[in-house]
């Protein structure tokens, strides 16, 4: 995923949930040929694993070698993954947003 080709090839971590959500489901997943991660699957593949989820990482990408994976249950694993990461991150921005005179430095 890259910002500067725009917004559908990026996760912004600050956004609603619900919108996280719909930009992974968005996500591109073609079969690939000869068996090889297309692009988009190989970025999901790599985000499950980057925000922790490794058992669900290695079940899923076993079922893409077995070529039983079905993409949307992919998909809703990274989302889980990713909201699991960023909202404790957005929470904290909030929490920050509202100390702002408390946290000013001189």
């Amino acid at each position: 995923m890259s910002a500067s080709l725009g917004d559908k090839h990026n996760i912004n971590i600050f956004a609603p949930i619900d919108q996280i959500k719909k930009q992974i489901r968005s996500a591109v997943t073609d079969a690939g040929s000869d068996n090889k991660l297309s692009p988009g699957v190989e970025n999901l593949f790599a985000i499950l694993k980057a925000c922790g989820s490794e058992t669900q990482y290695q079940e899923l990408y076993h079922e893409f070698e077995l070529g039983t994976i079905k993409y949307s249950l992919l998909k809703e694993a990274v989302s889980d993954a990713v909201i699991s990461v960023v909202t404790p991150i957005q929470e904290e921005k909030v929490r920050l947003n509202e100390n702002k005179k408390t946290l000013k430095i001189k």
